[in-house]
C-alpha cells in the first residue's frame, strides 16, 4: 500500500485503489469501534490507532513470514487489547 503521497503526485488509478482497499477492511472495525456501546467500554480513544494496535501484529506476521496466525491468536489480541483499554492503559487522542 505505501506512504500515503499526495493526490496529485500519485496515478489516480493506485490512488482509486488504494482507497478502496482501505475502505473495504477498515469499514466493519469502524462499524464496531464506532458504536456508543464501544465508546462506553473502552473509553475515549482513537479509532486509527485502535486499528494499528489491533491488526498490526496480524499483517506484521503475514508480511514476514515468522508464523501463521491463528484463530487463537487473534482471541489473545483482542482479550489483550480489551483488557489493556479497561485497565486504564488506554490514553485518549492526543495524550
Amino acid at each position: 500500500m505505501g506512504t500515503p503521497e499526495p493526490k496529485e503526485a500519485a496515478p489516480h488509478t493506485f490512488t482509486s485503489l488504494r482507497d478502496r482497499v482501505i475502505e473495504q477492511y477498515r469499514q466493519p472495525f469502524d462499524d464496531l469501534l464506532g458504536t456508543p456501546e464501544a465508546y462506553e467500554q473502552l473509553g475515549d480513544f482513537d479509532t486509527t490507532f485502535a486499528l494499528a494496535q489491533l491488526i498490526g501484529p496480524i499483517v506484521f506476521t503475514k508480511l514476514t513470514g515468522l508464523r501463521a496466525f491463528t484463530r487463537e491468536d487473534c482471541t489473545r489480541l483482542v482479550d489483550d487489547f480489551l483488557r489493556a483499554r479497561s485497565s486504564g492503559g488506554g490514553h485518549s487522542p492526543g495524550a
